[in-house]
């Protein structure tokens, strides 16, 4: 059932996760993939990653990211006015794409990869696999791989390791700068590190697990 009516839509986003909760299946391929975060989470996991999310997203700190949108816009239309010149024809779905990567990572990240600016890219590749991976599992009949590995099974492996490797680098490197400027923890600059001064329901900072899964869910929602 496909709803467009927001009055029929507002009182289940109201009373998430209590009466109306999420596909059975979505938790466990969220866990295999090792991105357990607000999109997965139910019950008292979900209250607090929600809020922090939102937060992170608020139009209180996006409005800020604006001039950071419009340079990542700059160039992909300088790039497309260079093949224009030359001749070229670019693949416009993977144009988008280098783009929305870039977007996302200013975002949630605050680190510039700039993956329109580079002709080949180790996590453009990366993130390529692992979105096409949720999809074919969610969607899956029957669950093949969790019986036989295959090929493409163990490539989407090795690159939710490489990826965890990665954002493994940001979050030392944001706890860094935290360490020297305390003062920036009152003030996030991103949702990476607002999850790294965030605390829960018992006053415990999130797990590195949930940092993780929560940096790639927030960067596939955005």
């Amino acid at each position: 059932v496909v709803f467009s009516d927001m009055n029929e839509m507002a009182p289940m986003f109201r009373e998430r996760p209590e009466r109306f909760q999420r596909g059975s299946n979505l938790a466990p391929v969220f866990r295999e993939l090792g991105v357990e975060g607000v999109f997965s989470a139910e019950g008292a996991a979900w209250r607090p990653q929600r809020r922090l999310s939102m937060e992170a997203l608020s139009h209180r700190h996006l409005r800020g990211f604006y001039p950071t949108l419009a340079t990542v816009a700059g160039r992909l239309r300088a790039r497309w006015l260079r093949a224009a010149e030359r001749g070229e024809s670019l693949d416009f779905a993977e144009e988008l794409k280098r783009f929305t990567v870039d977007v996302t990572t200013q975002l949630v990240f605050g680190y510039d990869i700039d993956t329109i600016g580079k002709e080949d890219d180790v996590i453009q590749e990366k993130l390529g696999l692992l979105f096409p991976a949720f999809n074919r599992r969610l969607f899956a009949v029957i669950p093949t791989w969790r019986v036989v590995r295959m090929p493409s099974d163990r490539a989407v492996d090795r690159a939710v390791a490489e990826l965890r490797e990665w954002i493994g680098g940001l979050v030392r490197t944001s706890r860094e700068r935290l360490e020297a400027d305390p003062a920036r923890a009152a003030s996030p600059a991103n949702f990476l590190e607002a999850m790294l001064v965030a605390r829960d329901e018992r006053g415990e900072p999130f797990s590195d697990d949930a940092i993780f899964g929560n940096a790639r869910s927030e960067e596939r929602r955005v």
